[in-house]
């Protein structure tokens, strides 16, 4: 359970057990008198501007409730609450300690002090009064919980082990427990005692895949493979279509240097839908990349293959599309490519890389009628985008359609701000006009792109031409 969670819990049952003491406690004494009456009305009014959230007059009502009253431990606990509210925490531990002292049993008393040394960072301090909770409730797994913790943040290794001994002892087996008792073996280099947890699973639980991974896992970061290896087997002897065995099993012998064979757990852990997506595209963008790099068939034919096991498992993800679109992409299959994008674009339409590339691979291929179908949508999801505007003005240039293009180039120019992207609009802005037959415009614009940096031969032909 996360501590959070736990400590809101703990901030419950400390708000109603501390009312239900102090009602307990009224319903045992004889009828109020005049003062006990006041102060009861002006508790009950500061209780009410306190879940209001109006600290300011609820720190005045249980203040004049003190001021009738200097014993009243409930209005110090709620002038403490009040100041943890406000995240004073030193001055929540001065109103704490106030009302123990009245109140020295008051169980909810102490929980709310440790709770607040926490806060402070005072983990010397938080860490007696959660063993006094423990002392107090040895029963209490959320007072352990805590108690761990506060020696964690001392670094006392050892008593935390014993804590999370402790708490194992009351709750039983519990994953999260051996997997923080893992992690403090390990931060002090305790690979037989991190390895030890597991082995005791092990014996009550013989055919959990996890914890011979687990115990691999601790091993092959330790750089030690060889002594991995027998646990990877007893583990595949029992479920060899296990995808978190399998990663581990890839990982295993890509530290051997034994690519194919490493490969072919890859893909097999790839092909299962039941381990996340997200655990798989580290090893996806390192194939990707490593494709990219060398671009030989046998490379691109595994990232490919990683690539298409992906879509498999996971059909309504774009990671897998995604992938294999920039590799059709990078190998130049222009035509494939498309269709590959077409399919992301279909599970997520606002990518701007995916539209970009989309964009690329239709002009190259020469389908403007496809650009200018989809203009709305782009200038939708991307009004001041430059190079976007400009692809679609270009695509209706294409087309002879020249007031159209001028709008999408117009609105391009206003957007570019890199002198080449800025020369190419005006280039085509010229050509818009022209086609129009406003060679003075036209002119215009070449000569703007000029100034730009974009000084061809053939753009000094055109303007010699129509000047």
């Amino acid at each position: 359970m996360k501590r959070t969670s736990i400590f809101l819990l703990i901030s419950l049952f400390i708000s109603f057990s501390a009312g239900a003491q102090k009602r307990q406690r009224l319903e045992e004494m004889p009828p109020l008198n005049e003062d006990q009456r006041k102060q009861s009305v002006s508790y009950a009014d500061g209780l009410r501007a306190f879940y209001s959230d109006n600290f300011t007059q609820a720190e005045q009502d249980f203040r004049t409730v003190i001021s009738q009253n200097p014993k009243n431990d409930a209005a110090f606990y709620m002038l403490s609450k009040i100041r943890s509210a406000q995240k004073d925490y030193n001055g929540a531990a001065y109103y704490m300690e106030e009302a123990r002292k009245i109140d020295k049993n008051n169980e909810w008393y102490l929980i709310e002090m440790a709770t607040i040394q926490d806060q402070l960072r005072d983990y010397k301090q938080s860490s007696k009064l959660w063993e006094e909770a423990t002392q107090l409730k040895p029963d209490n797994e959320y007072y352990l919980i805590a108690l761990g913790d506060a020696y964690l943040q001392q670094e006392k290794f050892a008593e935390a082990i014993k804590t999370y001994d402790r708490l194992e002892n009351l709750i039983g087996h519990h994953d999260d427990i051996v997997d923080v008792k893992k992690s403090i073996y390990l931060h002090q280099n305790d690979i037989k005692s991190a390895v030890g947890e597991y082995e005791k699973l092990l014996v009550n639980y013989p055919d959990e895949i996890r914890y011979y991974v687990e115990i691999a896992k601790i091993y092959m970061i330790n750089n030690m493979p060889d002594k991995a290896y027998p646990y990877l087997q007893n583990a595949l002897a029992k479920d060899k279509n296990n995808a978190l065995l399998n990663m581990t099993l890839a990982d295993y012998y890509e530290s051997k240097e034994k690519k194919d064979e490493a490969f072919k757990y890859l893909l097999t852990a790839f092909k299962d839908p039941s381990l996340p997506i997200a655990s798989k595209m580290t090893e996806m963008h390192n194939a990707f990349n490593e494709a990219f790099k060398v671009k030989d068939e046998k490379t691109l034919k595994k990232a490919r293959q990683l690539a298409e096991a992906l879509t498999e498992a996971h059909p309504n993800a774009v990671e897998g599309w995604k992938m294999i679109a920039a590799m059709q992409f990078m190998k130049e299959y222009h035509a494939e490519a498309r269709i590959m994008f077409e399919k992301v674009l279909s599970l997520n339409s606002t990518d701007y890389t995916v539209w970009a590339d989309y964009l690329f691979v239709l002009l190259k291929l020469k389908d403007y009628q496809t650009i200018v179908n989809n203009a709305e949508e782009i200038t939708e999801l991307f009004p001041t985008h430059a190079e976007m505007l400009y692809n679609v003005g270009f695509a209706y240039l294409q087309l002879k359609q020249a007031d159209k293009a001028i709008n999408y180039l117009n609105q391009a120019s206003m957007f570019a701000f890199e002198p080449q992207l800025s020369a190419a609009i005006l280039v085509a802005l010229g050509d818009a006009y022209l086609l129009l037959g406003n060679k003075t415009e036209a002119v215009k614009a070449w000569k703007q792109a000029q100034r730009k940096g974009f000084n061809t031969p053939e753009l000094k032909e055109k303007i010699q031409q129509n000047e």
